[in-house]
């Protein structure tokens, strides 16, 4: 199957698009900090979020939901600037 770009998409699992908001934890956790997201896709593997808060590749994470079954921990994959105001990041589930 070819995505964005004709070019071969090498995904594992098939993504299906999802809007919801979500919550977020940084791993390890040092702080009762919260921050905020939205939920773009999800698939057997990972998600794609958008967040106004900066996350680095590698770094871990822990979605806590709002309204949503997902309590599970996830890496950063990748990330990238989406607009003025947010960041769209790939996480992948542990």
């Amino acid at each position: 199957m070819k995505g964005k770009n004709n070019i071969p998409n090498r995904r594992r699992h098939k993504r299906k698009d999802e809007m919801n908001t979500i919550e977020y934890v940084i791993e390890p956790l040092t702080t009762n900090e919260t921050f905020d997201g939205v939920l773009v896709n999800v698939s057997e593997s990972g998600l794609c979020i958008l967040t106004n808060d900066i996350l680095n590749k590698g770094q871990q994470i822990r979605i806590t939901a709002n309204g949503h079954a997902i309590n599970k921990s996830a890496v950063v994959r990748w990330t990238e600037k989406y607009d003025d105001f947010y960041y769209k990041v790939g996480l992948e589930l542990l």
